[in-house]
């Protein structure tokens, strides 16, 4: 699980089977997708062609706004 927010990550902290990490806020969904890949390719937890689960909201950095459940296959743009 990929975050901007401490806090966030402190709770996951809580989750059995959750690893997670803190990443730069940034503005829109295209933005988040491309930071989560590049920060899971330099880690080494991703190579192209695997597949990532991506959860957010919009408008973002809203508490309660969950709406999208994307399938993002690394490497591949929209």
């Amino acid at each position: 699980a990929l975050t901007p927010f401490v806090e966030v990550r402190r709770r996951l902290a809580l989750s059995w089977g959750v690893s997670s990490r803190l990443i730069r806020k940034v503005q829109t969904t295209d933005e988040m997708i491309e930071e989560v890949e590049a920060t899971l390719l330099v880690d080494g937890a991703v190579g192209p062609g695997d597949v990532l689960v991506i959860i957010s909201g919009s408008p973002m950095w809203v508490s309660g706004t969950t709406n999208l459940l994307k399938l993002h296959r690394v490497g591949e743009r929209r």
